[in-house]
This record gives C-alpha cells, structure tokens and sequence, in this order.
C-alpha cells in the first residue's frame, strides 16, 4: 500500500467544494458592501436572464443546476423583491416564463453610477 497515494476523486471534490463556498462567500459580501439584497443563487438567476432573457423555469433549473423546488422558492423570493415576473406561456399554461423587470435594469445603472 502506498502511503503517499492520493485519490484524484476524493480531492477534486474537496477543492471544487471549498472554491464554490470560496466564491459565494466573496460575492455575499460584495453584494453587501454595494448594498445589493441578494444571495449568489439568485446572482446566477438574475445573470442567466440578463444574457437571455424570457426563459422557462425548467431551463433555469437545467442551467443552473437546481432543483424545481429549489427554483420555485428562488423565483418567489425574486418577484417579491421585484426583480423578476413569472407568466404563464401563452402556449401552454403549465409552462412558466421568467424575465426581468424594470427594476433590475434601474438597481444596476444606480449601482454603477455610485
């Protein structure tokens, strides 16, 4: 047995852990400073829609990664602060559309501005 054997899998996902906890971290407080209220999960939300924006719940599950649930309550969160609107698809009713407001566009010229 070697002792100085590493498990490539084992560290990949130690230091992939530790780097996304490392980012949200620095973004937290880079939003706080800036006195911007949201959290990371909602800044990968909020970025994905400012690059394509009217897009189904389900591709912003699939791109970011999270569960429907997990969504739905970063969504709900989201339009309560007025960020984002969740319609209907005129096609299919079953299909959420989410994009932008206004409100977005306002808070980060302000921002940019200071």
């Amino acid at each position: 047995m070697n002792v100085f054997a590493i498990d490539t899998q084992a560290l990949f996902a130690l230091l992939s852990g530790k780097i996304s906890t490392a980012i949200n971290r620095k973004l937290y407080r880079n939003f706080r400073k800036m006195n911007i209220d949201i959290t990371p999960e909602q800044w990968t939300v909020l970025y994905y829609l400012w690059s394509k924006d009217g897009v189904t719940q389900q591709e912003l599950c699939n791109t970011t990664f999270k569960d429907k649930p997990s969504m739905t309550r970063l969504i709900d969160n989201l339009e309560k602060q007025g960020l984002v609107t969740r319609s209907s698809d005129a096609k299919d009713r079953r299909i959420n559309i989410i994009r932008l407001t206004d409100k977005v566009f306002y808070n980060i010229k302000n921002s940019l501005a200071d």
